[in-house]
């Protein structure tokens, strides 16, 4: 355990800024932290350098208050912007916390704010089903930049932030998967280790709601949680990983596709995962996502799920049908919510009912 304090006085709210992080082999470190309240306003700004030098994928830093001197640290300081979730170490961070909109009726001279850094992959509330991978809360730029190979015009680069994180499969849901839920296996390709496919984003959505029904009727997720297909944002940033390049790994490495002549699809988990854990994201067959297909848009959202209509479904990831090229994070194509085909099957996110 390591810590930073700053004591800084400030004309309307008394703020002590303490960083705590919290190690995994090299401790993260905060260099040159300022504190600062801007006059007239109850807008906090933190600035600082973020140095780790064992990272990968980045840093999770969150803010956390009190009202009682430091003995505990209860309130949340949710208004907060910049640079909180995952974070890329470097210089000149920043985070500006709306202390107004969080404490209306909690200014005192024992006010005080606590940022936490984490190095390590936050854990989920509870043990998450067999096969699925805690995706933790953070931020990430979707789409890809101008220069990247065989971009498409629907890849605008915008930043999206999650609030909250959610179960995600480490795997394309199998024949045998499908089987036990929906009694049936569509797919050209037969294998019980094979991803499904011939699924339309109907048959998928149908597949979801009865493996809520049957987890819940079993006990084993409670009726505050439901299965789903992934948003399409859902899907990048977990593709992603904390990456920002076309995939996140060497192409024959993580992926089945038309380049590694894969010919039809091929069991699940046989290449790399990403560093969340995270198998064929890209190649073997293509995700449907729960999104409609339509424009991105050119700044910051929180939490997108997408357009509220359009005439097609998104499909993510790349196939074994696919030339490499296509096999990028950001490829994105729209397909009929009804269509089947042998390179399109999915996997299911497991969250909190809103």
């Amino acid at each position: 355990m390591k810590s930073i304090s700053l004591l800084n006085r400030l004309s309307v709210l008394a703020t002590m800024v303490s960083l705590t992080v919290q190690a995994a082999n090299v401790p993260p470190e905060i260099r040159n932290l300022k504190v600062q309240q801007r006059p007239g306003t109850y807008l906090v700004d933190v600035t600082f350098d973020l140095v780790d030098p064992d990272s990968f994928t980045g840093v999770f830093l969150s803010l956390e208050a009190s009202v009682d001197n430091s003995s505990t640290f209860n309130l949340s300081a949710k208004t907060v912007s910049g640079d909180t979730g995952l974070v890329k170490p470097g210089t000149g961070k920043k985070m500006v916390w709306d202390a107004f909109t969080d404490w209306p009726d909690k200014y005192t001279p024992n006010a005080k704010v606590r940022v936490v850094a984490n190095d390590s992959l936050p854990q989920g509330p509870t043990r998450g089903p067999d096969g699925f991978v805690w995706i933790p809360p953070g931020k990430f730029m979707m789409g890809s930049p101008l220069d990247e190979p065989r971009r498409g015009l629907d890849e605008t680069q915008h930043e999206v932030a999650f609030s909250s994180g959610f179960w995600l499969s480490d795997h394309e849901v199998t024949q045998a998967e499908y089987q036990a839920v929906i009694g049936v296996t569509p797919s050209s390709f037969i294998g019980e280790d094979r991803p499904v496919e011939q699924v339309s984003w109907e048959d998928a959505v149908v597949y979801c709601q009865k493996l809520t029904d049957r987890e819940r009727s079993a006990g084993r997720i409670s009726v505050q949680q439901a299965y789903r297909l992934p948003t399409e944002s859902e899907w990048e940033y977990a593709a992603r990983a904390g990456t920002t390049g076309s995939r996140y790994g060497e192409l024959e490495s993580i992926a089945w596709c038309l380049d590694n002549r894969a010919g039809e699809t091929r069991p699940v988990r046989q290449k790399q995962p990403n560093v969340w854990g995270l198998y064929d994201m890209i190649g073997n067959v293509l995700e449907w996502c729960s999104d409609w297909y339509g424009d991105y848009p050119t700044g910051l959202v929180g939490n997108p799920t997408g357009p509220i209509s359009g005439t097609g479904r998104v499909v993510r990831g790349g196939a074994w049908f696919f030339e490499g090229s296509w096999s990028r994070a950001a490829f994105r194509i729209p397909f009929g919510s009804g269509a089947r085909h042998y390179w399109i099957g999915f996997r299911p996110v497991l969250s909190s009912v809103k």
